[in-house]
């Protein structure tokens, strides 16, 4: 599951204030481009990445800007993927194409009835 970061509805209006001055300063410019200098990972803003300190990093170890120039190329996975019924279902999916090497359009036309039928019986 994907963390969440989320101001509760029915906390006090200063705790609310609180917690959006604490939001706005963990994912401003300077906080983003800090995370991702010290965990590795991508920065969650594109601000981000004209940070001076985040730039010399990346200069330093170019290694690590490699995913985040490849953002560019990426989709969203489609939402289906999270429901319990058709994980499985689009697992194998991906098993079929990259293991097994069947032709995408025929295993995609396949599970897209598959998933069709489990949708219809959600109803």
């Amino acid at each position: 599951m994907t963390p969440r970061i989320v101001i509760p509805a029915k906390v006090s209006a200063e705790k609310q204030r609180a917690a959006w001055k604490f939001l706005k300063w963990l994912t401003d410019t300077k906080q983003t481009a800090s995370w991702a200098k010290e965990t590795g990972y991508m920065p969650l803003r594109l601000s981000a990445m004209e940070d001076a300190t985040l730039k010399a990093y990346f200069q330093g170890k170019p290694n690590f800007k490699v995913a985040v120039e490849q953002m560019q190329y990426a989709s969203a996975f489609p939402c289906i993927k999270l429901h319990p019924k058709t994980e499985r279902t689009l697992d194998v999916l991906w098993e079929r194409i990259f293991v097994g090497k069947e032709p995408i359009q025929k295993v995609a036309d396949e599970v897209a009835l598959q998933v069709r039928d489990l949708m219809k019986e959600m109803k």
